[in-house]
């Protein structure tokens, strides 16, 4: 066996003269795998041509372990979050179902209807954030299912400020703007994930504005059709402008205890983006 490996590696190294090669190659012990990295380069002999070869024998195999350690607990992590949040699921749409119900009788009056549609919409937020969770992980997996559909940007983004205006606290002077017109073609993509897009991009923009407004905007451009958030609020610096995008990742750990917030929320839409064609 020996003998086989080094033949191949000196037919390997004769044709590869100057180059590093790597392999690991697993001992198994009955209780414990050890693993050694081998690395060999060649050399000719500049005088009388003959080949030599430099073989390097390492002993990685607590390295294998930490890392087999760190991809099976990087799983379980990955199980857990996925478990909680479907459980989390069924009483929230209990909340949400329980107060839809209510407001349907008749014997609510005007102050009580609007405590139910705020429980409700804080039910479908919050609802909202449980799939968010679940996306994360489907993207990791590569598992991201877009519908394909003929989609009204002005019905989703009107839904979208209805929806997210109760929940912007009191103390907060700002306002939601939806300039978007109905006017523009309608798109092709899915209506429940850019909903999921925009909702992220205004919660977001709700987080770090204090005062002014929060405006949606959309325009021809070319062939395609470009859609902005903007707000009046404390801003990203530029040289922070990649990280924002990677999960569970803020301007600073000052802005996370001071807004909260789990970071995933623009990796999702970076991904939602993506997985329709956008950028």
């Amino acid at each position: 066996e020996r003998q086989t490996a080094f033949d191949k590696m000196m037919a390997v190294c004769g044709t590869n003269i100057g180059r590093t090669f790597e392999i690991e190659r697993y001992k198994m012990h009955p209780k414990v795998g050890v693993v050694h990295q081998i690395q060999f380069s060649s050399a000719r002999d500049p005088t009388t041509g003959q080949l030599a070869i430099a073989v390097n024998e390492t002993d990685i195999s607590g390295l294998k372990s930490v890392q087999d350690d760190l991809v099976a607990a990087k799983m379980q992590q990955e199980r857990f979050l996925a478990a909680t949040s479907h459980e989390l699921r069924t009483p929230l749409n209990g909340i949400i179902g329980l107060s839809e119900s209510l407001m349907q009788n008749h014997c609510c009056d005007e102050r009580m209807v609007k405590t139910l549609q705020l429980i409700k919409i804080s039910g479908l937020r919050l609802a909202g954030l449980v799939n968010d969770i679940l996306d994360a992980a489907s993207a990791k997996r590569g598992q991201f299912t877009i519908k394909h559909e003929m989609v009204e940007l002005r019905d989703i983004s009107q839904g979208v400020c209805d929806m997210l205006a109760p929940l912007v606290p009191k103390t907060k002077d700002l306002k939601l703007i939806n300039t978007i017109q109905a006017s523009l073609p309608r798109i092709e993509g899915d209506a429940c994930r850019i909903n999921q897009i925009l909702t992220n991009l205004v919660s977001n923009s709700i987080k770090f504005t204090e005062r002014g407004s929060i405006t949606l905007s959309a325009a021809l451009n070319g062939s395609e059709i470009l859609i902005e958030v903007t707000d009046t609020g404390i801003g990203i610096p530029h040289s922070k402008l990649d990280q924002v995008w990677q999960p569970f990742k803020q301007v600073d750990m000052s802005t996370t205890r001071k807004y909260g917030g789990t970071g995933l929320g623009l990796s999702l839409v970076k991904e939602l983006v993506e997985a329709h064609g956008g950028r």
